[in-house]
This record gives C-alpha cells, structure tokens and sequence, in this order.
C-alpha cells in the first residue's frame, strides 16, 4: 500500500466525511457494508439566457469495497436505497469509483 493509498483510506474512514452504507448487487437480498463520500456536483448551469438545473446524486466508494458493482446495483445510504443509474466511473488510477444514483 503506497502513502497515497493510505492517504484514500484515511479520508474514507473520517465520519466527518463519509458515512457507512451498504451495497447489494442487483437480485440479490443481501447488503454489504461500505463507505460513502456524498459528492455535490454543481446543479446550474448557465448556457446563453437559460439557466439549467441538474438533478444529481453522486456516491464515492473506495473500488475495493465493491468490486462487480455496476449499473442497476442498490446503494443504502440514511436509510434510504438508491439504484446506480449508469456505469461506475474510475477514479485516482482506479482506487475511487464514482456512482451516479437516484433515490428509489
């Protein structure tokens, strides 16, 4: 494990900054614990005279935590499930998996 590895892990563990969630590929009845960064991606966009609002939810997970998670997959966070609505984006050389969800 390398010092920016440790440094990954080190920010997913903060509760600061991350909360416990659960994962559960897509038919199967079982979560598996995981640790969720809630990202906040600028919802306005301003293109000419229109103002454009995006409706976005988008979860960091460290990639070790859910290897095989993909789209149509649930993702429990504060008590409420979200479905992974598109294919996990790799992030930092692959140690970070961005999820674009919506509450179901």
């Amino acid at each position: 494990m390398t010092v920016f590895d440790t440094a990954i892990a080190t920010l997913f563990a903060d509760d600061n900054l991350s909360k416990i969630g659960a994962w559960r590929k897509h038919g199967e009845e079982d979560f598996r614990p995981l640790r969720i960064i809630r990202v906040q991606p600028q919802n306005v966009f301003d293109i000419g005279n229109t103002k454009l609002i995006q409706d976005t939810v988008l979860f960091d997970i460290l990639a070790s935590d859910a290897i095989g998670i993909s789209e149509g997959d649930d993702v429990e966070l504060d008590q409420q499930i979200h479905r992974v609505q598109a294919p996990p984006i790799l992030m930092l050389d692959g140690r970070i998996l961005r999820l674009d969800v919506v509450a179901i």
